[in-house]
This record gives C-alpha cells, sequence and structure tokens, in this order.
C-alpha cells in the first residue's frame, strides 16, 4: 500500500482524492516525505480512480493530481470508466470514437520532459495509418501536445513505441527490423491487449530549432512485471516536435482519429528525469497495477549461456543461435534438450547450436576432481507472426506492364528520347548516345558525363513513354540508385504530353526527386500550385543510404495520390485539390492517358546544386519500372515486414517485394514466408512473389556480414 502512493507523498499531495482509504494514508504519512527521494515538480498526473462518472459509467471529469487543478471536462463523446479492470482498478476505455480529453495548460517545456502513460492496445498496427492531412502520418497517440504536426507519443507501428503522429523520421540505421540495432538487448516486442506502461522522455535543445519548432529526440522505455526494456536514446525525430506546446491531449493527436484502447493512468513532468527517478515512478505503477506481462526482449547476435544458478528466458522471430561458455578451465559442458538433468552422458557442447522452434535449454559444466556446476536452464521462446487469415477482396493490383531492363538493349518501343537543352537551365545536353544511356547488367544506367560531345561539356539521358504508352489509374513503382553527390538532379517523374494542354496545365507529380542532399515527393497542379515534402538524406541514413536500391512508388486513383519510399508514405494528396485548375475548368490529374512518364539524371541547373567535373559521371540506375492497375478479380492481402511491397493483389499476379536496406554490419539473408505463396528467387532482397488464394505475409531477414 505504502508504494500504491508513493508519487503523491513524494510530491506533498494530501488533496488527490484517492479510492480504498488511500486520502488518509497520503496524509498520515506527510510527515515522512524527507525519508523518499524527491521527484521534480509533476506537470500533470491523471488517474482513472479519480474521476467523477455519471449515467452509465460515462466519464464528466478527469481530475488532476499534480496540485495545478487541471481539471479536464470532456467533450459531448467521453470515455467510460470500467471498474476493476486492472488489479481491481478502473481504466478509461476508448473505442475510437470519443472526445479527445485536453488540458489547455502549458504542459510541454522546451528544457524537456518525461511522460508515463499506464495503457493496452487493442490493435497493434503492422504499418502507419495514413489520413487526409498529407503532411502528416499518424500513428496510434496515447498523448499529444494538440498539433497536426506536433509531438505524439504512442507506437508508431509493429508495436514499436515512439512519434505516433507528426514528421516521424526513424532512422533506417536505427529502426530497422528487429529495430534498436544499437541496443544489445535490441527488441521489444508489444503485445495487443495487454497492459505495458510507456515513458518517453527528452531534452529539448534549444539551439536545435527547426522550422518553426523544436527537434524532439526521444528515449524510449516500456515496462512490465519488474523488468524494463532498455532506454532507446535517439530513436524517433520530429521537426516539428513541439508545436507551440500549450495542450495536453489525450487520446489522439490533433484533430485525427481517436485512440483504440484503455489508458489507466498518466503522468507528466516538465523535465527528463534520470534513470532511477524514472524507476522509482516505474516501481509505482508496476506495485499499483500488478503487471505480469514481462518485456519480451530479443537477442541480436548468439546467446552465451554460462553454467550459473541463473536461469533465463529468451524470445526470437525465426531462429536463434546458441553459444555455451565456462571460466572452468578444461571443463567441459553437457546440455539436454528435453528437460531432462545434464550428465555427462548428455550431448557434449562443441559448435553453436541454432534453434529455430521454442525449446527449454539446461546446461551443465563438468571438470575433472571438482564438483558439477549448478545446472542453468535457458528457455527460448519463438515469437510466432500472426498467421494470415484468407480475408477475400473485392478487388486489388494486377500487374499491367513494366520494363526488367534484362534485354541487350533498351526497349524504344516504350523509351523515347528526349533531346538537347530542355529546361530549368541545366548544364547537359540531352542526347540519344549509348555513353548517356543503355543496359548495364540488368540495369537501365543513364550517365551524366563531362565529355565535350559535339561542343557540349555536359552530356547525360532523359528516357520518356511520351506517344509510346498510355498511362492509367495504378500502382507505378521504380527500383532505383541515385547519385547523390552535389549537381546531381535525378528525377522519376509525370507530366503532360503537349497535345494534352502542355506544362503545367496538366500538372506535375515527382515520384523520385533529388537534389542537394535531400529526396523529394512533389505535386503541383495547373495553378502552379506546389504541394511538397522533403526528407534529407541523413535522415535517411546518410551517405550509406545512397550505396544501395531503394523503391519509389506512387499509388493514384480518382481521389487521391499516394507517394511512397520505401513502402513509407512520404506525401498525401487528395485529387479534389487541383479542381478547376486544368484546361477548361479540368481537374488535372483526372486524365493519367494524357501524361508521359520520364527518366532523367539532369546535371547542375537551377536546382542542382554545383557542379564539378571531376565528379562525373554520375549515374542513375534503375532495376526494373512496373505498373499494377486495379481489378475487381478476387484479390487477398499481401503484408511484407521489413520491406516495400504490401497491398491487395490479384491471385495469381505478379507483386514487387522488396527488402529494406540491411543495417550496419548485415547483408540481407532470406525471405521468410508466412503462408501459401512462391517467390521466384527467395535470396533476392527484390523479388516477385506469385500471389496465393490466401492472405500471406512475407518477411525479410539479414543476416551478419
Amino acid at each position: 500500500m505504502l508504494r500504491d502512493v508513493f508519487v503523491c507523498m513524494v510530491i506533498g499531495l494530501t488533496a488527490c482524492r484517492a479510492s480504498d482509504g488511500q486520502q488518509a494514508l497520503v496524509a498520515s504519512q506527510a510527515s515522512r516525505q524527507d525519508d523518499i527521494p524527491q521527484i521534480p515538480v509533476l506537470s500533470a498526473w491523471y488517474r482513472a480512480d479519480n474521476v467523477t462518472k455519471g449515467d452509465k459509467n460515462v466519464l464528466t471529469t478527469l481530475s488532476d493530481c499534480s496540485g495545478k487543478g487541471r481539471n479536464i471536462v470532456p467533450g459531448p463523446y467521453p470515455p467510460r470508466v470500467l471498474a476493476n479492470a486492472i488489479n481491481g482498478k478502473p481504466i478509461l476505455r476508448f473505442d475510437g470514437r470519443q472526445t479527445t480529453l485536453i488540458d489547455e495548460g502549458n504542459n510541454w517545456s522546451a528544457n524537456g520532459f518525461t511522460v508515463f502513460v499506464v495503457a493496452s492496445y487493442d490493435e497493434v498496427n503492422q504499418k502507419p495509418v495514413m489520413r487526409n492531412n498529407r503532411r502528416v502520418s499518424v500513428g496510434q497517440a496515447l498523448v499529444s501536445d494538440g498539433g497536426d504536426a506536433g509531438l505524439a507519443l504512442g507506437l508508431n507501428f509493429n508495436g514499436r513505441p515512439g512519434m505516433a503522429g507528426g514528421i516521424s523520421m526513424a532512422n533506417p540505421e536505427t529502426a530497422y527490423e528487429p529495430p534498436y540495432a544499437t541496443e544489445q538487448s535490441s527488441d521489444l516486442a508489444i503485445s495487443a491487449g495487454k497492459f505495458y506502461v510507456f515513458a518517453y522522455s527528452s531534452t529539448e535543445g534549444k539551439n536545435n530549432s527547426s522550422w518553426n519548432a523544436w527537434s524532439c529526440r526521444l528515449k524510449v522505455s516500456v515496462f512490465a512485471n519488474g523488468m524494463a526494456s532498455p532506454t532507446v536514446p535517439n530513436p524517433f525525430i520530429s521537426t516539428q516536435a513541439m508545436n507551440g506546446g500549450k495542450k495536453l491531449q489525450i487520446g489522439a493527436a490533433g484533430a485525427r482519429e481517436c485512440f483504440k484502447g484503455n489508458i489507466a493512468e498518466i503522468i507528466t513532468f516538465n523535465t527528463e528525469l534520470s534513470e532511477a527517478d524514472r524507476g522509482k515512478v516505474f516501481s509505482y505503477l508496476r506495485s499499483k497495477y500488478r503487471l505480469q506481462e514481462t518485456c519480451k526482449l530479443l537477442p541480436t547476435g548468439p546467446v552465451v549461456i554460462v553454467p550459473t544458478f541463473e536461469n533465463r528466458t529468451y524470445w526470437f522471430r525465426d531462429s536463434v543461435t546458441v553459444e555455451m561458455a565456462t571460466p572452468t578451465e578444461g571443463a567441459t559442458i553437457h546440455y539436454t534438450t528435453d528437460g531432462s538433468p545434464p550428465s555427462e552422458k548428455s550431448p557434449l557442447y562443441s559448435t553453436p547450436v541454432k534453434m529455430t522452434e521454442s525449446t527449454t535449454v539446461l546446461a551443465r559444466a563438468f571438470a575433472p576432481n571438482r564438483d558439477a556446476s549448478p545446472v542453468t536452464t535457458a528457455t527460448f521462446i519463438r515469437i510466432m507472426p500472426m498467421k494470415p487469415t484468407a480475408n477475400k477482396l473485392t478487388g486489388g493490383w494486377r500487374l499491367s506492364w513494366g520494363d526488367e531492363f534484362n534485354g541487350p538493349e533498351v526497349d524504344e518501343s516504350i523509351w523515347d528520347y528526349e533531346t538537347g537543352y530542355v529546361r530549368n537551365s541545366e548544364a547537359q545536353c540531352y542526347t540519344k548516345r549509348k555513353e548517356n544511356s543503355r543496359i548495364d547488367n540488368g540495369n537501365l544506367l543513364i550517365q551524366g558525363l563531362h565529355d565535350n560531345w559535339n561542343g557540349h561539356e555536359y552530356t547525360s539521358a532523359s528516357r520518356s513513354t511520351e506517344n509510346n504508352v498510355i498511362l492509367t489509374y495504378g500502382r507505378y513503382e521504380m527500383r532505383g540508385k541515385i547519385d547523390i553527390r552535389s549537381g546531381s538532379w535525378p528525377a522519376w517523374w509525370i507530366f503532360s504530353n503537349p497535345g494534352g494542354g502542355g506544362h503545367p496545365a496538366e500538372g506535375e507529380i515527382d515520384m523520385m526527386e533529388y537534389y542537394t542532399r535531400h529526396t523529394l515527393f512533389n505535386i503541383m497542379d495547373a495553378a502552379q500550385k506546389w504541394n511538397v515534402h522533403k526528407r534529407s538524406i541523413n535522415s535517411l541514413g546518410g551517405n550509406r543510404w545512397a550505396t544501395a536500391f531503394h523503391v519509389w512508388t506512387m499509388d493514384w486513383d480518382s481521389e487521391k495520390i499516394d507517394l511512397y519510399l520505401d513502402g513509407t508514405l512520404m506525401l498525401h494528396y487528395l485529387v479534389d485539390d487541383a479542381n478547376n485548375t486544368g484546361p477548361n475548368g479540368s481537374n488535372p490529374f483526372r486524365h493519367p492517358d494524357r501524361k508521359k512518364m520520364i527518366l532523367n539524371q539532369a546535371l547542375g541547373g537551377r536546382w542542382g546544386g554545383p557542379l564539378s567535373p571531376k565528379d562525373a559521371p554520375f549515374e542513375l540506375r534503375v532495376d526494373w519500372v512496373r505498373v499494377h492497375t486495379w481489378s475487381n478479380e478476387t484479390a487477398y492481402t499481401l503484408t511484407v515486414n521489413a520491406g516495400a511491397g504490401s497491398g491487395p493483389y490479384v491471385v495469381n499476379t505478379r507483386a514487387s517485394i522488396t527488402a529494406n536496406m540491411s543495417p550496419p554490419g548485415y547483408v540481407f539473408d532470406e525471405w521468410v514466408v508466412d503462408g501459401n505463396a512462391a517467390i521466384n528467387d527467395p535470396t533476392n532482397p527484390s523479388a516477385i512473389l506469385i500471389m496465393p488464394a490466401s492472405d500471406v505475409t512475407v518477411t525479410a531477414t539479414y543476416r551478419p556480414e
């Protein structure tokens, strides 16, 4: 009971209305405050056991226990209060329809913050959920600062705690699958329907302002059953994190959809707490709610068993390598996997053991003239992926056409040329020469050269589908590798044919564009109104990112245009936003057939940056271009973990799957299939899956170099 009121005593609160006689105990113990280490003053503290409620247990007031008097009166659709939900304590139940709970006080400090939330999620999404605000991605926010592009704390996807909304930039070098590669204990698996303590903290750097807000680098940890995950420093960064910091909003981010799940308690501090103080709050919350679910820590490398009295449990996904060691000179290790105590007649450990199924290993060391060591039990539990269900769909993507660039020559029935000096005061003259564009090792290679050809200092190529291909609504994909040095300006884009109204009358869509250390995702309507999203190369992984192939995708229909990079949505555009800007008041994005697709490598010019002859040649390599169109035939869902290509696909169509960039020190190993599906080359990071008549999940796996 003492721990149950620990935080109240720390800050000297005797006005916090607690249940089960806690009020009296707080008052009686107030004189002992000096015996307990102090924690900085709270900013806000909300508890489901400190509320008033009306008919049908609907919340009417959420009281603030921090002493600031920031009680929250909900709007017209408040959450319900469910009694005896966790260790006899109540919870606030959010099912996605409630008015969010908002405290208008200034709850966020530019000097830092720490937030603790005891909560459970109804669902753990496998990818971000997108809404119609094309600037932001929506995750599953528990609390936020109330801004659509601001600080939103919760789960991002795959059950990873972090930035739930805002412009979330997870560094691929630390956020691959499994994430948090820099942490030895590595991974953390959050399950739907189970309660955890989610902790988020940050020190806001006053000199790190970005745009009109603070750059927020979160430290994240999750706690249950006496075990805290390692604090993960700086895995999530938001360039518009604070957004003024005026509100504390519970149950959503900005004006977007409400949280689905349960919240028992929220504690916020206007400073970053130390590890010790975080541990104290964790201890209080764990004791109060008796959290029994253990955090699942997944190993990144071999697990070493040393026979001692200590027993350990490990979780893994596909496989785990087990090594055994003993400090006793001349000792041997014997082990069993059938539950029996090891003896010297048991299997002798000699080489690492790879396990792919849940196994309990008992190990014991034996040495001449010495007693045998204690028996160590190491339990390895495989986290099985959710079995895909056969959710028959009424339609999905079917491969329409594409170019794999596997022939001896570029197919000129698809790819014509632009020639000469075309636009943007660029340095290159576009030519039809093979020196500038050709098939090279299964790729379309477009080279920008400094070769003084026919008096032109720089030459390059621009390949166009004009008059060769009729474009339609669909899913457009391109796998390529770009040159990110100064002066390089590659692009994969769609704009009008001259006969369709000309540029800009028929609009422009830049699926892939790069210059000056930024990738760009742009849409311009016929009134030359731009919608632009930029992503710095540093945020994607730095120069190492440019050494790998990546996949750019556009999903285009009569309602929206979505642009993706490696399966992550970068720009969401509503086609209706361009109404009446085209010729004769038409919408320029309702006529795909009037447009052409271009792949080009520009140099210098208006936006390409300083250009140096010594850096030539500049290369754009394209592995393939594929176009899928929508079909109302029977379809099922493909889920690609650690890669791009997820979506609904028609049975027997060829779906593109591409693995994410491998983490430092690792290389792609193979595709692991959960379901009945054939892959043309399971060891190729860019493969083709033949869609079966059932849902299927594929996961990219990696191995050390």
